[in-house]
């Protein structure tokens, strides 16, 4: 499958929705999300965030707990100290609680949308470079609510009670390719509600709105506080470095380039994982080709340490991962095979707009191996920490990792990405060739 690279976050929204244990409510509804000076607002050091989705763990007899505070006026150190106490004796504003979840949850989503427009009213989502998402720089929160807490507050001696809220979150940080990297925990507290009926559970029965808003500052509260937590603090801020740990690696070239279009199938593989297939080709003679990294993705999360290779020949080989540079797409692998042609990495740039171009890859089947594609370069894109050589031609899934190169052979850059979509045809991308060096750590001698 090709992976589109410029969309990678876009898509990985859609789907793996892990439930939870217990009675799981997908999503809750609140009216609105809250604005004001109190919200933390992005600073330009940090790191955008995502709403991925949100869970609730929470069930009627379950993770709900209800407190009652004589002081009319207690202060955030009482409430805590009330938790000692026990608090899940009153069934039926447990169960007011837990018939408004319910009724929240089947509700359009509305909390999944409502905190995504806290992060966007906050900046913490990139409204401006939605194409190319600096990936590196873009965290997914996928919150879950362990338990809520319902505070009845006062009410005696012909005093109105109030209600407050506090909710316990887990937030699981994801990267873009799906993984957590971390769990924080953080609680919130809502406002003051003042009830216009002797019972709390009688005022939020008849005014939802107002229960809903309560639980949804409590929520955004808590996602205020997760700042304050030093892992969080660690981990939002902005990469500027994409570079890989791996040592430099000193590859040995021989002088069998391809010299004229004719010779680069010689170079060139088509790449097959247990779930996957895409392109590559060879850069030595003794057997190293590149190819994009998400060709081969399922192989390193199945830590797997190699892959399939079809050579132009149709011969079956294996291939060794030796490294990769996630962030970047791009994959090192190596074979034992000897190749008769290997492409020339360039030591800089060596391409122009309007430049014809042609790729080998392996589009839709690997019973395509081998197939050509002609088209032009039409711009450079660089933006948000991506540098693209924009094209005009025919590419599809499979064709990942292939070369892009002119019709002297002479390497200009690796297939990584296309747009696809309603009226999107012929928008594809590819990895300068000048800079496979520099993102994969090696050096040609």
């Amino acid at each position: 499958m090709l992976f589109v690279h410029l969309v990678y976050q876009l898509l990985y929204m859609s789907f793996k929705r892990y439930l939870t244990s217990t009675f799981v409510l997908c999503t809750a509804v609140f009216i609105c999300a809250p604005v004001g000076d109190s919200l933390i607002k992005r600073k330009t050091i940090e790191k955008y965030l995502e709403a991925y989705d949100v869970y609730m763990d929470v069930s009627e007899n379950q993770n709900i707990y209800l407190y009652n505070i004589e002081n009319p006026l207690p202060t955030i150190s009482e409430l805590e100290a009330a938790e000692t106490s026990g608090g899940r004796d009153n069934e039926a504003k447990r169960k007011m609680i837990y018939t408004g979840l319910i009724n929240m949850s089947n509700n359009d989503n509305k909390f999944l949308r409502n905190f995504y427009k806290t992060l966007k009213i906050t900046g913490y989502v990139d409204t401006v470079n939605r194409l190319f998402v600096d990936n590196i720089n873009l965290i997914m929160l996928s919150p879950k609510i362990e338990r809520i807490n319902l505070y009845t507050i006062g009410g005696k001696k012909n005093s109105k009670p109030t209600a407050r809220a506090k909710m316990y979150i887990s937030w699981y940080l994801r990267n873009c390719f799906d993984e957590v990297t971390d769990t924080i925990e953080s609680t919130g507290f809502s406002g003051s509600y003042t009830s216009e009926y002797s019972s709390v559970a009688e005022y939020f029965d008849n005014y939802p709105q107002l229960r809903n808003q309560m639980l949804q500052e409590a929520f955004t509260n808590a996602l205020t506080n997760l700042h304050s937590n030093k892992t969080f603090d660690k981990r939002i801020k902005y990469e500027a470095d994409y570079t890989i740990n791996d040592s430099l690696l000193i590859l040995s070239v021989q002088n069998s380039f391809v010299t004229d279009k004719s010779d680069a199938g010689l170079a060139c593989v088509a790449v097959k994982t247990k779930e996957n297939h895409g392109s590559g080709f060879a850069i030595t003679k003794d057997g190293y080709i590149v190819t994009s990294y998400h060709t081969i993705e399922d192989a390193v999360t199945d830590k797997k340490d190699e892959v399939t290779l079809i050579t132009a020949t149709g011969e079956e080989t294996k291939g060794k991962i030796i490294r990769y540079n996630r962030f970047r797409n791009l994959a090192l692998l190596k074979t034992e095979k000897q190749f008769e042609k290997v492409f020339k990495i360039p030591s800089e740039k060596a391409f122009k707009n309007l430049q014809d171009v042609l790729t080998i890859g392996t589009p839709k089947s690997i019973e395509l191996g081998q197939s050509i594609s002609a088209g032009i370069i039409s711009a450079e894109r660089k933006i948000n920490n991506n540098y693209f050589i924009q094209l005009n031609m025919s590419i599809n899934s499979g064709n990942s990792g292939g070369p892009l190169f002119d019709a002297a052979g002479s390497l200009y850059g690796m297939i990584v990405a296309k747009l696809i979509g309603k009226n999107t045809e012929g928008v594809s991308f590819a990895v300068p060739a000048f800079l496979l060096e520099h993102h994969l750590k090696i050096k040609l001698k």
